[in-house]
């Protein structure tokens, strides 16, 4: 403590106790970040409804009747998914000159977002970051074996700094962008299964099972709300209690754990994931010893999200949706005509 001369004329010393091993939570979201979400999950809820409503007319079409790259419907589903990719970028770069606290969450969006993403388009223009200029946009496609390479890497650093709980995404904007360990390990085992690695997608699967933060509603009738088969997912409205847009389902959770086991020759394990769905879902029932065939009923019947990209990956073109060799350039979508004709640098998918 100095005097008005300048000199010292006193020393406090201050002691404060303190606990050098506490972990120190992540802050809950302020008005701007509460609003940011909010319009990352209008835009990522609007990409969902276009992407269910696309698969759901092509899937109950007979014969298939291919789409075409001046589709509205998908052209409007691939500008929603790149609309919140670059709202999540933009909250991705702000968190990381502030506090730094969202990046795995974030991160873990980013990638479900891509999965989708690729699932209906195979390589895609990948960035995490928002580009410096108006022509960074113009990106190339990543090939879709280096792009999920890239996702499962994101998903696997963002994991263990997630909370082991129930995933809760209606209560509002902290508990949207707060997720679970669950849907990270859901992610990553989505990624891994387009990758063919099956080995290290179910124990992920068997996680998320084992966990019994989810479970099967018995049920003789098909419906999406959220109950404890909803992983993670958007209202239709703003009414809670409305009917929700699947994204993540435990009903998927075990089917993709089915055919994980198949794939990995263990036939009974596969078949008793079967066996829980048929007596939970009186409408399902196994058609003989075909178990992957099975899994593609079972999918198709239960109006899963992203039957084409389960198709894709165990090429059940043919056997499952009925097309012709020459037809199977479907599984994937067009890329929307206006990209090509804006974006230089990109290609449209064979066939279209």
């Amino acid at each position: 403590i100095y005097n008005a001369r300048g000199q010292v004329s006193a020393e406090l010393t201050v002691v404060q106790e303190g606990n050098k091993d506490i972990q120190i939570g992540r802050p809950n979201l302020g008005q701007a970040g509460r609003m940011a979400v909010s319009g990352i999950m209008l835009k990522f809820r609007e990409a969902a409804k276009n992407e269910i409503n696309i698969e759901f007319n092509y899937l109950r079409g007979n014969p298939k009747e291919p789409l075409t790259a001046n589709d509205s419907g998908v052209n409007n589903c691939w500008s929603y998914y790149y609309q919140t990719i670059s709202y999540l970028s933009n909250m991705r770069d702000v968190d990381a000159q502030s506090l730094c606290c969202y990046q795995p969450y974030l991160n873990t969006y980013l990638a479900l977002v891509y999965y989708f993403l690729s699932s209906h388009w195979g390589g895609v223009p990948f960035y995490i970051e928002k580009p410096s200029d108006d022509f960074g946009y113009n990106l190339p496609r990543t090939n879709e074996a280096d792009l999920l390479t890239s996702l499962a890497a994101m998903v696997e650093e963002a994991l263990p700094m997630l909370e082991e709980k129930k995933n809760d995404a209606f209560t509002d904007a902290n508990s949207v962008l707060f997720i679970s360990k669950d849907v990270a390990r859901v992610v990553l085992a989505y990624i891994y299964c387009n990758m063919n690695q099956y080995a290290n997608a179910l124990p992920l699967l068997e996680a998320v099972i084992n966990n019994g933060y989810y479970s099967l509603v018995a049920s003789d009738q098909l419906e999406f709300v959220n109950n404890s088969e909803c992983i993670f997912g958007f209202y239709g409205d703003t009414k809670s209690g409305e009917s929700c847009y699947p994204c993540l389902d435990y009903k998927d959770v075990l089917l993709t754990a089915a055919e994980c086991q198949y794939h990995l020759g263990n036939t009974a394990k596969a078949e008793n994931y079967l066996n829980q769905l048929c007596s939970a879902k009186s409408f399902l029932a196994k058609d003989g010893s075909d178990v992957l065939g099975t899994i593609a009923s079972f999918r198709y019947k239960l109006q899963l999200v992203n039957q084409l990209g389960f198709v894709r990956r165990n090429s059940l073109g043919v056997s499952s949706l009925g097309l012709k060799e020459n037809e199977l350039y479907q599984l994937l979508w067009p890329i929307p005509q206006n990209e090509v004709d804006v974006n230089p640098n990109m290609t449209q998918n064979p066939g279209y």
